[in-house]
């Protein structure tokens, strides 16, 4: 039985079928998935692969609705945050006040 042929377009293929199916492209299932190649070779195109594949990628277009609900929630967290953080200043200035006086 022939060796599978690692080329650089083949990984690339390999390395974005399995993104797109939700899974990491690592150098074993990137092997698996040509059907051998050696650690190296693979691991040099993987790493190549992983440079570009970035750049490549759309956007991601979410609904309005769950746009504004993602607003909304981060609105009310950052008011809760800043609630807190002014509770505990307040606790630090009369700690401070007590101190002094």
């Amino acid at each position: 039985m022939a060796k599978a042929v690692v080329t650089q377009a083949r990984v690339f293929e390999v390395a974005q079928a399995l993104t797109d199916q939700g899974t990491a492209p690592t150098i074993l299932n990137v092997q698996e998935g040509i059907g051998g190649g050696s650690y190296t070779t693979v691991k040099r195109y993987l790493d190549q692969w992983r440079e570009v594949a970035p750049k490549q990628r759309q956007p991601v277009e979410l609904p309005e609705p769950a746009v504004a609900r993602l607003m909304s929630l981060g609105r009310e967290f950052w008011g809760l945050l800043d609630e807190q953080a002014g509770q505990q200043v307040e606790a630090l200035r009369a700690a401070t006040r007590e101190e002094v006086a």
